[in-house]
């Protein structure tokens, strides 16, 4: 018995994982460049401000570390579920417009030469 042939996933499925890697780089990339860059500047602007009390600089320092580290999180997280929502649908009107020319070109492929490509509106390439 041969086992079942492998499920290749649709262009759909590959176009919406594809912005989501994308997305992710660019959410990890954002995060590691804030985070390398944010504390040290800010520390650097808490030495020039020169307190009189080292433990002004280590409360604002925590307290810039947690701003920056909610905003930056609540941020990211908005921008993630703004991007898959608009991808998905995106995603969606592709397929569904492919779909319809999957269709006639099967009807063609079966012998029916009468039926028609039709305009999907997304550009001279299809």
């Amino acid at each position: 018995m041969s086992p079942a042939p492998r499920r290749r996933w649709g262009l759909g499925a590959r176009l919406l994982a594809a912005i989501v890697a994308v997305i992710l780089v660019a959410a990890g990339t954002a995060w590691a460049v804030a985070s390398a860059i944010g504390p040290e500047i800010f520390h650097d602007h808490m030495l020039m401000a020169q307190p009189s009390d080292s433990s002004v600089i280590t409360h604002a320092e925590e307290a810039f570390t947690t701003a920056w580290t909610l905003s930056l999180s609540l941020a990211l997280l908005a921008a993630l579920l703004t991007s898959v929502v608009v991808s998905v649908f995106l995603t969606r009107r592709i397929a569904r417009s492919l779909e319809r020319v999957r269709q006639a070109a099967a009807q063609v492929a079966s012998g029916d030469y009468a039926a028609r490509v039709p305009e999907i509106h997304m550009g001279t390439e299809f």
